[in-house]
């Protein structure tokens, strides 16, 4: 039913906006520590999440941080 959908489409979005805070403090740590592949990570997982709530720009921008940081350490794998 929509009503259904609806629910599972808000617990879908909650979940997401959970996750997008943790790879953002986890994205800060890892730059702070130095960590520079581990926050490169965390750049592409929360790309990842952009994708999947259908955010295509936010997607792209975080995309774009990931592929500096490759480009930064010399990774052309990811």
């Amino acid at each position: 039913s929509k009503d259904l959908q609806q629910k599972v489409d808000n617990s879908i979005y909650v979940t997401v906006q959970r996750r997008l805070k943790d790879y953002e403090m986890l994205a800060f740590g890892c730059r702070r520590a130095g960590k520079i592949r581990d926050e490169g990570r965390a750049y592409y997982s929360i790309g990842v999440l952009y994708d999947n709530i259908k955010k295509f720009k936010k997607s792209i921008e975080y995309y774009e941080k990931f592929l500096q940081v490759c480009k930064s350490i010399s990774d052309s794998h990811g």
